[in-house]
């Protein structure tokens, strides 16, 4: 299938997602700007593959359960974890806390992958478990990540609750906390989501060209994190670096 009709084949579908309902042949060449016959070998092929039925009465079309069940899944892969286990692996071994990383999703971080610390006292979290922007480590890194113009219409969406008493509950809070971050190159979350937790994140920038940043950080006791966040910070930032030059390469 050459170049052209893959681009056609997902202007057609992303054409059913704008709209939402079934549409004519002629509806589709025109909103794909395709002329009429390629049209309609496209959308023939599409209900062959089973990504579009089409429908009897006035033979109108539709996507298919299949589109949305592979649409579904796509939508939580993620290739990251994978290429950056090892690393991940070896910040966890050389801190002996708990290392995440995790990446922004809308108003929250989601996270995609866990090196648990092997300390008998430590922080436990499952992949897909989801924190806030404003008050976690790796909301800050992933925040302070973004263009000044992206950043600052997340920071008027917020809704800054109050977590714990350390929580930063308002905006110019949390834009003095990141300045501080910036300045570091490391940003901190010392029991501010849950108590008698403690964490620093920093960000990965080295993916493509509109790829959401990744985020990485090292979670334990606030007991034991916060005395050692210099010492942390390093190997946090050394292991960054490392992963960075991987998502170059990749």
């Amino acid at each position: 299938m050459s170049e052209k009709v893959l681009a056609r084949a997902l202007g057609v579908l992303e054409a059913f997602a704008g709209h939402s309902r079934p549409m004519s042949m002629s509806e589709i060449a025109q909103l794909t700007a395709t002329p009429a016959a390629s049209c309609a070998r496209l959308l023939r092929s599409l209900v062959q593959v089973g990504l579009l039925r089409e429908l009897a009465q006035g033979r109108r079309y539709c996507p298919t359960g299949r589109l949305a069940s592979v649409a579904e899944a796509l939508a939580g892969y993620n290739p990251w974890p994978d290429l950056l286990a090892e690393e991940l692996q070896r910040l966890g071994e050389a801190s002996g806390e708990t290392v995440v990383l995790g990446v922004r999703q809308q108003l929250s971080v989601r996270t995609l992958a866990v090196v648990e610390s092997l300390q008998s006292i430590r922080y436990c979290v499952e992949v897909g478990t989801p924190r806030p922007l404003h008050a976690s480590s790796m909301g800050k890194a992933l925040l302070a990540a973004l263009p000044d113009a992206q950043r600052d219409a997340l920071l008027a969406q917020i809704v800054y609750t109050r977590y714990t008493p350390a929580t930063l509950a308002s905006r110019a809070a949390l834009e003095a906390d990141l300045a501080a971050g910036r300045q570091r190159g490391w940003y901190t979350n010392l029991a501010e989501t849950q108590t008698g937790v403690g964490a620093l994140a920093a960000p990965l920038r080295a993916q493509r060209e509109g790829d959401e940043p990744l985020g990485v950080a090292l979670v334990g006791p606030v007991s034991r994190v916060a005395p050692a966040l210099d010492a942390l910070g390093k190997q946090l930032r050394l292991a960054c670096r490392r992963m960075e030059k991987l998502l170059r390469e990749a």
